[in-house]
């Protein structure tokens, strides 16, 4: 955003570093990934899974100071491998599709609110 690095992000995003559910709508299987950073728009997940850019999933967090889950259905962006992230961060970029209005509120809450962000996040692997 405006450090010359060629970012093209529509909206801030916060770290976050906190367990997600997956579901993968196409093959039906459950997994579990960390969300690394989440905004109005999107999610940045860490996982083992092999996920594929187009690929429509549902994403289900719980964010700090929230007692309402939140169950968004997204689609895979892109996925960017560890060994060749270069200076990307690694991770499969999720755009969130169909927010509901209360669940979108929750993420503005979070992501523009007050309070230091989360760390020391780990990678579950799927089960």
């Amino acid at each position: 955003m405006g450090d010359g690095s060629g970012e093209r992000r529509r909206w801030p995003r916060r770290e976050l570093g906190v367990v997600v559910d997956v579901l993968e709508e196409v093959r039906g299987q459950h997994g579990r990934a960390v969300g690394m950073n989440l905004s109005r728009g999107g999610m940045l997940l860490q996982s083992l899974l092999d996920y594929r850019e187009g690929e429509r999933i549902d994403v289900a967090f719980l964010l700090p100071e929230s007692s309402h889950r939140i169950r968004i259905a997204g689609r895979v962006l892109r996925v960017v491998h560890p060994e060749t992230a270069g200076d990307e961060q690694a991770g499969v970029a999720i755009e969130f599709l169909d927010t509901p209005e209360w669940a979108l509120a929750e993420v503005v809450r979070f992501v523009e609110g007050p309070g230091a962000s989360l760390e020391g996040a780990v990678v579950l692997t799927k089960e």
